[in-house]
């Protein structure tokens, strides 16, 4: 059983996995946003090399958990 977040993640993230699109930026501010935590920070200081870095991590994280199939 995954939880909502994880589910909702997954039809976002899916089709755009392989590119850096677009669409996968904003599947990865929609798990930012579900997990509650530094959603409003990251989306303020977008361009910043902190927020990429840290955008750049969670990308690794959502992809990682995309790939774990339970």
């Amino acid at each position: 059983m995954r939880c909502a977040a994880c589910a909702h993640a997954d039809t976002r993230a899916q089709p755009a996995r392989g590119i850096g699109s677009r669409a996968n930026t904003t599947a990865i501010r929609t798990i930012i946003a579900s997990l509650g935590r530094l959603a409003a920070s990251d989306r303020r200081r977008r361009d910043d090399a902190v927020g990429r870095r840290r955008r750049a991590i969670v990308t690794r994280a959502a992809r990682r958990a995309t790939t774990r199939r339970p």
